[in-house]
């Protein structure tokens, strides 16, 4: 099976192309959020990477401190001893003070009463940093879990019980009466000081979080992401980035080597993430010539396909969406390919995408004037080699993306 070499492309790669290590000019955090979110369809796919990033190399950890030592430490929980003082007139509740209330009266106030009140409280510096992070952790786990993670991914085993752990720690024990605060250094040297390991795991979490969910350095960023990054975006849709990032590669090499040399530079864009751009990436050059790159985009003219089911079925069957549409544009003429996108070793499902890319070769026909037309990309092997002249063609990822396929998409630029 060939996932292994596609996941670990992604995965040596993705990150890369986000942040800093793939540019000249490193975009930022910002603008890597607005790409995801692109992607995804999901407007925080960037913290929820950054939380799975942080939390995956750490799950047993994240079940020893929910479910071990957070409930133990809960169940004594340090405190000190606070006195309130009250002032009364014409009567009190409560412990009298004697010295304080004959000073009031002797004064002259013979209706003025003093009394003190020692109650215990949880307000202890080490007691609010690990509040801080049993909270912080606990909504972490909610969001991941409602994005759908949590129920897709082997990883998530040992976190099973940790939510919930967490969630009746903060409302059932001491726990719930320790004030909530900014952490400052204070709170972090009590906890380091503390005899309890509760404390110590707390610390470690705080400085854990505050690495991988806070940082703003786009470097430090990239290289957290390196770890365990792609986790929350289903497989299908790494698998369709690999693809995507795998095509960029080649048309870039082969843009490079046949116009480098005389003088007639592209420029690589990666336009995702721009808010008004709708392609992946654009390659162009000074005399107007350029390759743009479509991820999931209804980019082209609608064929018959579209245009009759709006006729006739009030436009419910939905637009017809090739996962990656390549479009070339030179002295004023434009011609695209489309590439339909499959992960799987089934045989079966392989020929399913085979026969939608064919679909896609006469929907939009009207557009597919060059070689090949349509691509299908799976990542089983394809036994077939690719025929130049064929105007669907198939390939495997182990062969993707073919010197034939490069050559044909940027024919004549």
């Amino acid at each position: 099976m060939s996932n292994g070499a596609w996941e670990a492309f992604v995965r040596a790669h993705f990150p890369g192309y986000l942040l800093p290590s793939s540019r000249v000019e490193a975009i930022t955090a910002e603008e890597a959020a607005r790409f995801l979110a692109r992607i995804t369809g999901r407007d925080h796919e960037l913290a929820l990477l950054r939380a799975v990033s942080t939390l995956a190399p750490r799950i047993d950890e994240l079940r020893v401190f929910a479910m071990e030592l957070l409930p133990d430490l809960a169940r004594n929980l340090p405190s000190r001893t606070d006195v309130t003082t009250r002032y009364w007139r014409g009567g009190f509740r409560g412990r009298l003070d004697v010295r304080r209330t004959s000073y009031q009266q002797a004064s002259g106030d013979r209706s003025r009463y003093v009394t003190q009140a020692r109650e215990p409280s949880f307000a202890l510096p080490e007691n609010i940093l690990v509040r801080a992070v049993a909270e912080r952790l606990l909504r972490l786990l909610i969001d991941l879990r409602k994005a759908g993670v949590l129920a897709k991914h082997g990883w998530c085993t040992n976190a099973q019980g940790a939510e919930g752990e967490l969630k009746r720690s903060l409302s059932t024990t001491a726990l719930r009466e320790v004030p909530s605060e900014p952490i400052a250094p204070q709170h972090e040297l009590s906890a380091q000081r503390a005899v309890h390991r509760g404390y110590g795991a707390a610390l470690a979490w705080h400085k854990a979080l505050r690495q991988g969910l806070d940082a703003t350095d786009a470097s430090a960023i990239a290289a957290m992401l390196a770890e365990g990054a792609l986790t929350p975006i289903e497989a299908h849709t790494r698998f369709e980035i690999a693809v995507v990032i795998r095509l960029l590669q080649a048309l870039w090499t082969r843009l490079e080597a046949a116009h480098g040399a005389k003088g007639e530079r592209f420029e690589f864009h990666r336009s995702l993430v721009h808010a008004k751009r709708d392609e992946v990436a654009s390659f162009e050059r000074g005399d107007g010539a350029r390759v743009q790159v479509y991820y999931n985009q209804c980019h082209l003219d609608p064929g018959q396909r579209d245009e009759g089911a709006k006729h006739y079925m009030g436009g419910r069957a939905g637009r017809l969406r090739p996962d990656i549409t390549v479009e070339v544009e030179k002295d004023g003429q434009r011609r695209a390919a489309v590439i339909e996108v499959k992960l799987t070793e089934d045989s079966s499902y392989v020929l399913q995408g085979f026969h939608e890319a064919i679909v896609y070769r006469w929907e939009y026909a009207r557009c597919l004037r060059g070689w090949p037309k349509a691509i299908l990309v799976t990542s089983a092997d394809v036994p077939g080699a690719v025929r130049v002249g064929d105007d669907v063609i198939a390939v495997g990822w182990t062969r993707w993306v073919p010197e034939a396929v490069v050559e044909g998409l940027l024919e004549g630029v």
